[in-house]
Formats: C-alpha cells, structure tokens, sequence
C-alpha cells in the first residue's frame, strides 16, 4: 500500500483530471486525493450497493462511507482526484514511502543485468520477430525503470523471473532484485 504522494505525483494526478480529462469510475483498490495542497492519499476499499467506503493511506482512522452517485460530482465529490496505478508506480518513486503488504514486495530493475541477457546483434537478426521485439521490450523497460523502487504482486514473481505489469513484460533471473518484503 502506498502512504502519500510526492509533490510531482499529486501534479501529475491533477494534470490527468484537469488538462488531460481523464474520466474516472471509482473502483475498488483504486488511489485517490484532493484538490488541495497536499500530499495526502486515500484507497477506495469496497464499492458495494451505492455505496464507496475509503481509507486514509497515511493514518489509523475508520472507513469512511460516501454515495457513489455524488463521490465524485457534488461538493466535494468535484475534488476529489483519481491518481492512477502507473503514477504511482514509475514517477518520482524513489521520494515514495511505499509500504509493501503480505500481497506486494519491492523490487528494483537492474538494466545492466537486463542488457547482458540479450541475444547479440547477429543473433537478434536470426531470431524470429516477436522474440527479437520481446527482447527488445525488456531492456526499454528496464531503462525506463531505472533507479526506481517498484511495488509488484507476489504472483508475479515466478522461478525468480518478475512480471512488469505496466509493461507487460518479463525479466529474466538476475535483472531485478528484492528491495522490500513484508515479513
């Protein structure tokens, strides 16, 4: 579970909303903050019989229950502000407090490891085209990712590979390592 938003991660979430128009339907699991300036975060918990309940990522407290048709259209409903997954997992991550939970642990892309895993050039070439591209993807995203902590779920660590769920991708043995593992 991640606990607050860093300040490039709360303008990130609020140029979804406000420039780019990112329409939002309250889900379960999902991230949310407000308009205000801070860096606070909350989890939509359950969404159930019109009803939303939400929790407070950085605080014990108790749910909270909201009307889903106003949750996100009447008073402060206008205000609040969806932060998508992706924000949270690739931008300013290494400033986040993430928290990983008995489902996640915290890992870190290692793109050396990555590079030295591929086919050479000559070989590339020989592959077919989908493993060539495949190869490919594991290393653009290893560069994209890193330096970055990453949340994933336990599930998706296999045979000590790991699934890049925002990519779609898997990386090798030795191309990532633990950083973070609830007990």
């Amino acid at each position: 579970m991640y606990k607050s938003l860093t300040p490039l991660q709360k303008l990130y979430a609020l140029a979804a909303k406000n420039y780019q128009g990112i329409k939002w339907t309250p889900q379960t699991g999902d991230y949310y903050t407000s308009a205000r300036a801070d860096l606070e975060l909350y989890q939509v918990i359950e969404v159930k019989d019109g009803i939303i309940k939400t929790i407070y990522c950085d605080k014990q407290c108790s749910p909270q229950s909201w009307d889903e048709t106003e949750f996100t259209t009447i008073g402060f409903g206008l205000h609040r502000v969806h932060v998508p997954l992706w924000i949270l997992e690739q931008i300013d991550t290494n400033k986040c407090n993430i928290v990983p939970d008995e489902n996640h642990v915290v890992v870190e892309i290692l793109p050396e490891n990555v590079a030295e895993t591929l086919s050479s050039e000559i070989v590339l070439l020989d592959l077919s085209s989908s493993e060539a591209i495949y190869e490919i993807r594991a290393l653009k995203a290893a560069i994209e990712l890193r330096g970055k902590h990453l949340l994933v779920k336990k599930e998706h660590v296999k045979n000590e590979q790991l699934f890049i769920e925002t990519h779609k991708i898997w990386l090798r043995p030795n191309t990532w390592r633990y950083v973070g593992e609830k007990a």
